[in-house]
């Protein structure tokens, strides 16, 4: 009988320090996971953060292509109308031109040396007009 309490005592001491570990061990395992959690956690607050700049930068880049597209829009108007212009001028040259010979012989002459500097801004004449 002694025997078989001092098995019982030991049994008793093997399952207190098989109980002991396992607490241990979840001990350590939750705060193993507990520091993951604030980790993974964290991770998550970087992407949100970094998501809403995103966000922000694409919404400022959408409106900046919305401003654009207006000024685009207005400057095309512009190049139009001054398309314009310039055919009916020519077309009005070309048919005074026509119809005056005198215009016809003053338009046929070549542009003096000094027109032409000053209009390119390359002077290619040599010496005064």
């Amino acid at each position: 009988m002694a025997l078989l309490g001092m098995l019982k005592g030991r049994l008793a001491m093997v399952g207190l320090a098989l109980a002991l570990a396992t607490v241990a061990g979840l001990y350590f395992r939750g705060n193993f996971l507990a520091a993951k959690l604030q980790r993974t956690e964290a991770r998550e607050a970087v992407a949100l953060a970094a998501n809403e700049a995103q966000l922000e930068t694409i919404s400022a880049l959408r409106e900046a292509a919305a401003r654009d597209a207006t000024i685009l829009r207005g400057l095309d108007e512009i190049r139009t109308g001054l398309a314009a212009v310039s055919a009916a001028r020519r077309a009005d040259r070309e048919r005074i031109s026509r119809e005056d010979p005198d215009v016809s012989d003053y338009l046929s002459q070549p542009i003096p040396c000094g027109l032409r500097d000053n209009a390119d801004g390359d002077a290619d004449c040599p010496g005064p007009d």
